[in-house]
């Protein structure tokens, strides 16, 4: 698998929006944009169940997969958990969470400790 630097092809922010390109080796291209909740009012981080500095993430390219919001802050950042909220095969699970991981300077599972040495 490639290290960060390499796997993010393209990357482009616009305010609290980032559109990222990741390309992690493995045969698969992400299109993913993230949001950054900023500056939100605790009413409405309470009414949509996030804290302030959280992200949703949405894949463009991944046909039917839902939208997800992670927490800036916390302890690992589980493929499970990613599996789960945007209903991702295992493979695609693991590396969107070492991306968003990155993203968000936030530990992250790695791809040898998912027991994963690819998506296919």
């Amino acid at each position: 698998m490639k290290n960060m630097t390499e796997a993010v092809v393209a990357s482009y922010r616009n305010g609290p929006v980032t559109f990222m390109e990741y390309q992690p080796g493995n045969g698969t291209r992400y299109q993913i944009v993230i949001s950054s909740f900023v500056n939100l009012s605790a009413e409405v981080t309470d009414r949509i169940g996030c804290e302030c500095d959280s992200v949703l993430v949405s894949l463009l390219n991944f046909p039917g997969v839902s939208p997800m919001i992670v927490k800036p802050n916390g302890g690992l950042l589980h493929y499970e958990y990613v599996m789960e909220k945007m209903k991702l095969r295992m493979g695609d699970a693991v590396a969107i969470a070492i991306l968003i991981g990155w993203f968000l300077d936030r530990p992250a599972i790695q791809w040898k400790e998912a027991g994963v040495e690819d998506c296919e």
